[in-house]
């Protein structure tokens, strides 16, 4: 293969339709006409290779895997893609605080062929008005193939035009909405046994469990003070909505009324939500949460679980729970859907897993890509079974095989790894374990369970069920709004900083429950209702 030493232009293809700034008629990027695009021919599968020599693509991204790996070049899947398509990527890992160094980076115009980062749409949007990125939608409906038929499919193109008319990159899509149901509520049955109760269903029930395992000598010690009944990391917003669906209460987002499904409204203005922060703000105080649920750690919480001191948790039950169950086989942890509310109905609290299936996380091709049709194709393959495969089982006959059936399986190498690595770590040999651009593949995260023991799998299985069984009908995940009322959102930050610091001091006491109209009354000061306005005003053009 010979490899090209010098930065071509390839002239008359890539353009960008909406670049702000441009005052002719023809606008470019990376110096090339969008009137050239109406003479690309629509590629209906990707041919390989991708480039006819081989060439090398700049990728700037935070290492989400410096436990495994030095650098994203190491991993194994992208090797093997480049043999296939000629493209080489080259990964940039910025020191220090991801987001201070992006700003530095789009401030300087000094930026690489691709940005692999988190995406809000109000940033996306930015990127394209600012000139550093481009509208892909026109090149992917031409020579995307793999993603074009992504976007095709109705569980998918709801998500995409709803969160904008353009595409600005090329994202991480889950092929199966149960990649997103992973927070659920574990309790020791064996506790409730000793005890003579049921698994809780209502918030009254919890309560009775909860202050029975805070008063009884449940570990059998001697010591009736060392018993947590229940706990959850603040990190990751567990707490804002653990208990919510129990009051008929949303997370402390924006969401339709649960009296008028067709008006928005913020979860702190609803009735709802002050009960249950009512609720959680008397459980603190009686010592039925965690009594350092401020600066509670995993690390934390994993010792409380693992020394028999945690009767019931909120968490992920992809890494966390196997975890518990695994190190320590006698503890009877089991599954327990979300509280139902007083009408006996329950609502996820927060967006819908569906909505969830495109992540923010994508491939932003700048205007300074030197090779922008090959990246657009290089990204798009990514979304092919072919590479799927390489990134998400490795390779084959090594890492896994296929049956006469078409089933995989992971071999040894993965599942009894010779370094003693678990499956989730031997896997990294391939692909970091918080994917990249592309079709994450469900089956395979399910593969890396092979090993796990029955118990776990049946009561991981019965977490995700009750989610997915959840009415989710209440979310607002996805609103396409406009670039101008993107602006005014994003001026009324200090509302969002508000309301996180007061969740917190109503909780563990430091602000009384008594003030919280006045609350409410500040978060209209702040902007609320404005915002409400704005995210209403975007989901009636959906409806209409």
């Amino acid at each position: 293969m010979k490899h090209k030493k010098i930065c071509t232009v390839l002239a008359g293809v890539l353009a960008l339709t909406v670049l702000a700034g441009c005052g002719n008629n023809e606008k470019k990027v990376n110096n090339l006409s969008t009137d050239d695009i109406a003479n690309l021919e629509v590629v209906e599968e990707t041919k390989l290779p991708i480039s006819e020599e081989e060439i090398t693509i700049d990728v700037w991204t935070k290492n989400r895997s410096q436990g495994y790996v030095k650098s994203f070049n190491e991993f194994e899947a992208f090797h093997e893609i480049a043999k296939l398509t000629n493209v080489n990527l080259n990964f940039i890992h910025p020191t220090g605080n991801t987001e201070e160094q992006l700003n530095i980076m789009l401030s300087s115009g000094d930026y690489p062929d691709v940005i692999y980062h988190y995406w809000t749409t109000t940033a996306g949007k930015k990127l394209i008005k600012d000139g550093v990125g481009f509208d892909l939608k026109p090149y992917i409906e031409k020579i995307g193939p793999n993603f074009r038929k992504i976007l095709q499919q109705p569980e998918y193109k709801r998500t995409f035009d709803s969160i904008s008319d353009q595409i600005y990159s090329m994202p991480i899509v889950f092929d199966n909405a149960k990649f997103n149901a992973y927070n659920g509520f574990f309790i020791r049955k064996d506790w409730l046994d000793k005890l003579g109760l049921d698994i809780p269903e209502t918030i009254a029930e919890w309560e009775v469990v909860l202050k029975a395992f805070r008063d009884n000598d449940m570990n059998g010690n001697g010591d009736t003070t060392d018993e947590v009944p229940f706990a959850t990391l603040k990190d990751g917003v567990m707490y804002r909505y653990a208990f919510a669906s129990g009051f008929g209460a949303m997370d402390m987002l924006y969401h339709l009324d649960q009296s008028n499904p067709k008006k928005v409204t913020h979860a702190v203005l609803t009735p709802q939500f002050k009960d249950y922060v009512t609720n959680m703000a008397r459980w603190y105080k009686d010592g039925l949460i965690y009594n350092n649920y401020i600066s509670a750690t995993q690390n934390e919480i994993d010792s409380l679980m693992l020394n028999d001191s945690l009767g019931a948790i909120f968490v992920d039950n992809n890494n966390a729970l196997p975890k518990y169950m695994e190190m320590k086989p006698d503890m009877e942890l089991v599954a327990v859907p979300y509280p139902k509310n007083a009408n006996g109905e329950t609502y996820y609290p927060r967006p819908s897993v569906d909505d969830l299936r495109v992540a923010s996380n994508g491939a932003a091709i700048t205007t300074k890509c030197k090779y922008p049709i090959e990246a657009i194709k290089y990204f798009d393959f990514l979304y092919s079974k072919q590479a799927s495969d390489l990134m998400y089982w490795g390779v084959k006959g090594e890492s896994y095989t296929v049956d006469e059936d078409g089933n995989y399986k992971f071999t040894d190498m993965i599942l009894n790894n010779p370094d003693g690595k678990v499956p989730y770590e031997a896997i990294c040999k391939y692909m970091t374990n918080q994917g990249f651009t592309g079709l994450h593949q469900y089956e395979s995260m399910v593969g890396l369970e092979t090993k796990l023991s029955p118990k776990f799998k049946k009561v991981k299985e019965e977490s995700v069920a009750s989610i997915m069984e959840m009415d989710q009908s209440r979310s607002l995940s996805n609103v396409p709004t406009t670039i101008e009322e993107d602006k005014l959102v994003s001026s009324y930050e200090d509302l969002t900083t508000y309301l996180s610091t007061m969740f917190d001091k109503f909780i563990i006491g430091a602000e009384p429950i008594e003030n919280y109209d006045a609350f409410v009354e500040k978060c209209k000061k702040l902007g609320i209702e404005e915002i409400i306005k704005i995210k209403q005003q975007a989901y009636d053009r959906i409806e209409k």
